[in-house]
């Protein structure tokens, strides 16, 4: 077994252990997609592990895995900003749009400067090339939709409940060095650098195995009760306030 295959079977038993520990503190209603998501890291790392780099059975398996990757990232980004602002459904409305939006164009601009670039005939034909052009514009444009939730996070005091701060905080931090470790390959002449990718894995095992540390069985009281200490945390409130009610209008005209 190589040191790469190693580490990915390493993160896919990391994913386990989380999804694991998401199941037994009854968190699957507030975060199905985001189980999914993980659950697909595991399945895809175990399967992956077996087959060399080069093997054209590790090809099909990364090519097959690529479009489902990008959907559950989307899905799961969706799902992780809706239940952080849960209560502002003109927010999330929004955010929902914009993610769409922004992915389509984004898709769109890459796919016209792959067609546009210079090259061998065979490397602009192959189907590689335009799939993983997709997933560099999914996966930044999802990281950057991802830098506004922990934005949010930090900056408003929203009622949340620790497993959800947990759960939002960490796979942002997962999706965003998988992002990072895209953005570093963009630059390789073979968009691939096997020390990135193999540090890219000892990160998301290692960020994956301290979310599932960091849950904690939470008592089931009902909402969250947030006191709001100062006059900032509370102008803080009536400008999400404000801005859900701006969106909720704007999208019922």
């Amino acid at each position: 077994m190589t040191p790469y295959s190693a580490t990915i079977l390493i993160e896919a038993a990391a994913a386990v252990i989380a999804v694991a520990r998401l199941v037994s503190l009854r968190l699957t209603g507030i975060f199905p997609v985001l189980l999914s998501f993980l659950s697909a890291i595991a399945v895809t790392g175990v399967a992956a592990s077996f087959f060399s780099l080069r093997s054209h059975t590790y090809f099909w398996i990364y090519t097959a895995q690529t479009p489902v990757y990008c959907i559950l990232a989307i899905l799961a980004a969706r799902e992780v900003f809706a239940v952080v602002f849960k209560k502002y459904p003109g927010i999330r409305s929004a955010g929902r749009t914009a993610i769409y939006w922004c992915i389509g164009f984004a898709s769109m601009i890459s796919l016209a400067i792959a067609v546009g670039r210079p090259g061998r005939p065979e490397t602009l034909t192959h189907p590689l090339l335009y799939i993983e052009l997709v997933r560099r514009s999914t996966v930044l444009t999802v990281a950057l939709f991802i830098l506004f939730i922990l934005y949010a996070l930090s900056r408003y005091p929203l009622e949340l409940g620790w497993n959800i701060r947990v759960s939002s905080v960490l796979f942002s931090i997962l999706f965003l060095g998988q992002a990072t470790q895209l953005l570093i390959d963009s630059f390789s002449p073979w968009l691939y650098s096997a020390f990135v990718d193999l540090a890219a894995d000892i990160f998301g095992a290692v960020c994956t195995l301290v979310w599932a540390a960091l849950l904690r069985p939470e008592p089931n009281t009902g909402p969250v009760v947030v006191k709001y200490s100062s006059e900032q945390e509370q102008h803080l409130l009536h400008q999400l306030d404000s801005l859900n009610q701006l969106l909720t209008r704007a999208a019922r005209q």
